[in-house]
Order: structure tokens, then C-alpha cells, then sequence
């Protein structure tokens, strides 16, 4: 029997794979990314190709990115990619930036993951599909404690992103695999923000390296000066971690 009991069974099963890949794509006010990822849930680790469709008067305009993040430190290069390529390949070019970002919860693509731990509702229709809906405080209590302070940012920056405030759920859809694992999720947080992440499971453990070498900034300053105090997460704001 499907329940919410059971989907929050679920993702927490797939977030003890010792590794996870898919694809993420994000519909958000117009704008649009896709995010191809390989995680290690266990070292709390994510390699991502983050492709981002800004759209705007001139027009849309696209770019891919790496991004590496292992706990709260997070690298990003600064080159041009074309999305082709491993998302845990390092590239010869030195060109990588450090910060401090939220946790691993937050962090990227998994978050569906943690989120689902709040379900509160479930139904599956005839095609297999369930749908229900989640709650925020929910989702933070039942996470363990090393990951609640990541929770409550991924919920601060789906609001700073959604240009909602006192957000507290979401409505989902999704599909299980064949041993019980989430293998499709559709959140709808508001009705112009909307994300869909395929997650597949190897059998194999995977190994995410960061950058040997890096230049440090400080992002929440940066969104500060940007005037985008909001984008900057709880635990940095308060100088977390």
C-alpha cells in the first residue's frame, strides 16, 4: 500500500545508495536549467553540468557550467562547456572558484530527495504515478540532524528563486523503480516553479575529487552587493558551518 509513510521510505532508501546520477530539469519564472549529476549521498558529495536558459529582453541566452560541491565547499568553473562531457571529469584549466554554500542537502539535485522525507499525503493512479503532497516543517523533522540546517536553506533559496516567502510544502508527483527507490519526481512549489529530476542508482561507488586548485570568494557578500541579501541561506547569513 502506497502512503506517505511509504514515499518518505523511499527517498530515504535512495539517499543510502552509495551512489546516485540523473538529470534535473527546472522551469522557474520563465527562465530554465538542466542539471546533469553524479552524487555520493554517503561523503555528501555532488559533480553537476548545470546548463541555465536565462530569458530576457534580448533574448534567451545559455551556458553550461561544472559545479562541484562536497559538504558546504562548493567549486564552479569559469570555462565553457558543452553539457557532452562527465560531470565528474576535472578539467586542465585551472580556472576554478571556492565558496562556502550550504550543505549538502541544499546543494543541488537531491534535495527532491530530502524533501520527500515530509510527505504527507499519497495516491498512485492506474498508471503507476503517485501524487501527494509534502510538507517543509515536516521535512526538517524527520531528517537527521546533521541535515536540518541544509533543509531549512534548500527550503530559503527554493523561496529567494520562487520569489515566494513563507513557504510550506510543495505538491509532487512520482515514480518508484523496481526495488522501491524514487526513480522520477516532479515538485511544483509554485505554479511558475517547477522541477523534474530522473535519479538512476549503479551499483558501483563513485569517487567526486575537488579542484586542486581554486580561488576563494566570499557568495553570500557577493548577493549582498547584489542587492539579493534574501538569496543568501540561513546558515550563512548567520555565519554557519
Amino acid at each position: 500500500m502506497i502512503d506517505a509513510d511509504s514515499i518518505a521510505t523511499a527517498a530515504a532508501k535512495s539517499l543510502r545508495c552509495p551512489a546516485i546520477t540523473g538529470q534535473s530539469w527546472l522551469s522557474a519564472q520563465g527562465h530554465r536549467g538542466v542539471t546533469r549529476f553524479t552524487m555520493n549521498p554517503s561523503e555528501r558529495s555532488v559533480a553537476m553540468l548545470v546548463n541555465t536558459v536565462l530569458a530576457g529582453d534580448a533574448g534567451e541566452q545559455s551556458s553550461w557550467q561544472r559545479v562541484i560541491s562536497i559538504g558546504t565547499d562548493a567549486y564552479m568553473w569559469v570555462g565553457q562547456g558543452d553539457g557532452d562531457g562527465d560531470p565528474l571529469a576535472i578539467p586542465d584549466q585551472a580556472d576554478w572558484l571556492r565558496f562556502q554554500g550550504p550543505d549538502f542537502p541544499a546543494s543541488g539535485p537531491q534535495t527532491p530527495l530530502y524533501w520527500l522525507l515530509g510527505a504527507t499525503s499519497a495516491a498512485q493512479d492506474g498508471s503507476g504515478t503517485v501524487r501527494g503532497a509534502l510538507d517543509r516543517a515536516r521535512s526538517i523533522e524527520m531528517a537527521d540532524a546533521a541535515d536540518r540546517a541544509g533543509l531549512e536553506d534548500s527550503w530559503h533559496l527554493f523561496e529567494a528563486s520562487a520569489g515566494a516567502t513563507g513557504l510550506a510544502g510543495a505538491e509532487y508527483a512520482l515514480r518508484l523503480d523496481s526495488a522501491g527507490r524514487i526513480a522520477l519526481v516532479e515538485l511544483t512549489v509554485t505554479p511558475q516553479h517547477i522541477q523534474t529530476t530522473e535519479f538512476a542508482y549503479p551499483d558501483e561507488d563513485v569517487r567526486i575529487v575537488s579542484p586542486e586548485d581554486a580561488l576563494y570568494f566570499d557568495a553570500a557578500q557577493v548577493m549582498v552587493h547584489l542587492g539579493r541579501p534574501d538569496a543568501v541561506p540561513p546558515s550563512l547569513a548567520k555565519g554557519g558551518h
